[in-house]
């Protein structure tokens, strides 16, 4: 018997933790965390496919950038090799760095980030040109005074 109060049939409620376990527990998360020293003014670009992008003011010689990576399985399929492609990513995060010119989350459509998005927290010299894109996430960017630009989906 079902009442506007809650589950009074235990066996119903069984039924739904049972349900919700899954995707749940096919989940996987990540963090990786890198210091990019360097000269002068940098010009970097973020992008990631889905996450935030979180871009402020940190020590002039270096960009520090936190990304924190999640799984997202289907409702009616299991993504069973998202925790090692996460191993992977984190070992090798997308990062290209030459001089003072950095690229993060460059992915060119790799299967290795199928349903994984990757939101980044960047700290970098006010004096950076930025570029940041979100194909469905947030960018909050503060304190940079140089060009800027951005974009979300």
């Amino acid at each position: 018997m079902l009442s506007l109060g809650g589950f009074r049939d235990e066996p119903s409620r069984s039924l739904v933790v049972a349900l919700s376990l899954p995707a749940a527990a096919l989940a996987a998360d990540g963090t990786f965390d890198k210091t990019l020293p360097f000269a002068g003014a940098p010009i970097v670009s973020v992008s990631t496919g889905a996450g935030y992008i979180h871009v402020y003011p940190g020590p002039d010689n270096q960009l520090h950038l936190i990304g924190r990576l999640h799984s997202h399985p289907g409702w009616f399929s299991s993504d069973d090799d998202a925790d090692k492609r996460i191993r992977q990513i984190i070992a090798n995060p997308p990062i290209l760095q030459s001089g003072n010119i950095i690229t993060i989350g460059s992915t060119h459509g790799s299967d290795l980030y199928r349903n994984i998005t990757i939101d980044y927290d960047v700290l970098t010299p006010r004096a950076t040109t930025l570029k940041a894109e979100s194909g469905s996430g947030n960018l909050d960017i503060g304190g940079i005074e140089a060009a800027v630009t951005g974009q979300t989906g």
